[in-house]
């Protein structure tokens, strides 16, 4: 007997609430957890999977690249990557993930005749690759096409029957021109800082601050503050750190280090985006980078502090898994204290 698939049925604040089978949250549009990755082509395509006719829902439509319910216990990047795999063949980098949008997904199927509701995450992912090196799923696909974003604002009503109508709603086809803006600035790479890059790292850093309103411009302070960024080499590279910078066309976009505190401990310091690039991920791709560089250094935890003004660096911090343990004041900014075991 084939054993039933469960999933986990979730409120409107996306709070688990219990387990149903897959083939009841279907039949009674329950709500559940879904994610949907796009990947997206330099060429500003967004590739589509071609469901196979075999399947019990929008058989022989137009879909995500990749789409599918996350298991009871996974995350949605889990999931994502997972489904990823067993449906295109490809392995992806998990930080490179774009998060596009959490939403509340509607969408009716006219064959079953019955309503899918999902919590679902749209992902966007730069797929540099061929589509022909794309793998089809048994049983699950029939192909992959690619259609150009303009093109998709513009699909005649036969073209439009070839998709899932969910797929190029008006908010859809908006997170596809927001994945093609993010799309355009993703080709950016990673590298250890150099003592060339020490004016340019000094001045992100200062504008980074500015942006945000925590600079404070008294030269004593600064001299005391700033001296690590005079001397990185000393200070994290050759002390059991790192100082990474991030470039976009050889020109230096974002950073960020580790220092050692102890044996156990390194601190996160300087993360800093240029103001133009933030909002794109980058932040999150640094923090990512830096907590995988302190685990090979074999350190136990991070810590970190921020401005408690500073919402978009506190949330990126909570959500990578790093919890407040003490507050204090720093020149009379309220200053929250991070921690983070590895």
């Amino acid at each position: 007997m084939q054993e039933l698939e469960m999933l986990e049925v979730v409120d409107e604040e996306d709070n688990v609430i219990g387990l149903e089978t897959r083939e009841k949250i279907h039949r009674e549009g329950l709500l559940h957890r879904d994610i949907h990755l796009w990947f997206i082509t330099p060429k500003n395509e967004i590739i589509f999977q071609l469901r196979s006719k075999l399947k019990d829902s929008f058989p022989g439509m137009l879909d995500a690249t990749v789409a599918g319910h996350v298991e009871p216990g996974a995350s949605y990047e889990e999931t994502a990557s997972k489904e990823c795999k067993e449906e295109t063949g490809i392995d992806i980098d998990i930080s490179k993930l774009i998060l596009l949008k959490k939403m509340k997904n509607e969408s009716f199927d006219n064959i079953k005749n019955n309503t899918h509701r999902t919590m679902d995450r749209q992902y966007a992912y730069l797929y540099e690759g061929s589509i022909n090196n794309l793998k089809i799923e048994k049983d699950s696909a029939e192909g992959f096409e690619s259609w150009s974003i303009g093109k998709l604002h513009n699909l005649s009503e036969k073209e439009r029957e070839r998709f899932i109508p969910a797929r190029i709603s008006k908010n859809m086809l908006e997170l596809f021109d927001k994945a093609r803006e993010v799309a355009a600035n993703l080709s950016f790479s990673f590298r250890r800082f150099e003592k060339r890059d020490e004016e340019v790292v000094y001045n992100l850093h200062v504008t980074a601050m500015e942006q945000v309103g925590t600079f404070i411009d008294i030269p004593e302070l600064r001299e005391l503050w700033d001296k690590d960024l005079k001397n990185i080499e000393s200070v994290y590279i050759n002390n059991n750190g790192e100082f990474y910078v991030v470039t976009l066309k050889d020109k230096i976009i974002g950073m960020g280090g580790i220092r050692k505190v102890d044996e156990t401990t390194t601190e996160v310091k300087r993360m800093r985006v240029e103001p133009s690039m933030q909002g794109k991920g980058i932040g999150k791709l640094i923090l990512d980078k830096l907590i995988e560089k302190a685990k090979e250094l074999g350190y136990k935890k991070l810590i970190l502090d921020t401005a408690e003004k500073q919402k978009a660096a506190r949330h990126l911090y909570e959500t990578r898994g790093f919890r407040e343990y003490k507050r204090g004041e720093i020149a009379g900014q309220e200053t929250i204290y991070y921690q983070l075991e590895i």
